[in-house]
């Protein structure tokens, strides 16, 4: 087994300890945590591809030295200026373009409330 697998499988175990501790909130809680839930969940899938090339063996072997990886690379997303905001604005944007483009050649040009 690599030592991205050995990460993998380490951060796994993590991410469903965090999960089950999640389960013991209160519900106000669990939706403040909906964040950090979804972005540990994603950074796992990061590490699901048998040919994971997103880090070397070498990095690896230096996580799986950390008591909690996952929260590790959670902390450095969350230091980052990156925002998924702007994905999201092009996403939403280019989807409300062809809605309205279908919409404009089912219906020639004429818009209506209908299917509100």
């Amino acid at each position: 087994m690599t030592n991205v697998d050995t990460l993998y499988y380490k951060m796994q175990s993590e991410y469903d300890s965090f999960i089950e501790n999640v389960k013991t909130k209160s519900p106000k809680e669990i939706v403040e945590a909906a964040y950090e839930i979804t972005y540990k969940q994603d950074i796992l899938c990061l590490f699901e591809d048998k040919d994971c090339t997103i880090i070397s063996e070498e990095q690896a072997k230096v996580l799986l030295a950390e008591k909690f990886p996952l929260d590790a690379l959670y902390e450095g997303w969350m230091d980052t200026d990156v925002s998924v905001m702007d994905d999201l604005r092009d996403s939403v944007k280019t989807t409300s373009e062809r809605i309205a483009d279908d919409f404009m050649q089912k219906n020639k040009g004429v818009i209506t409330h209908e299917g509100r």
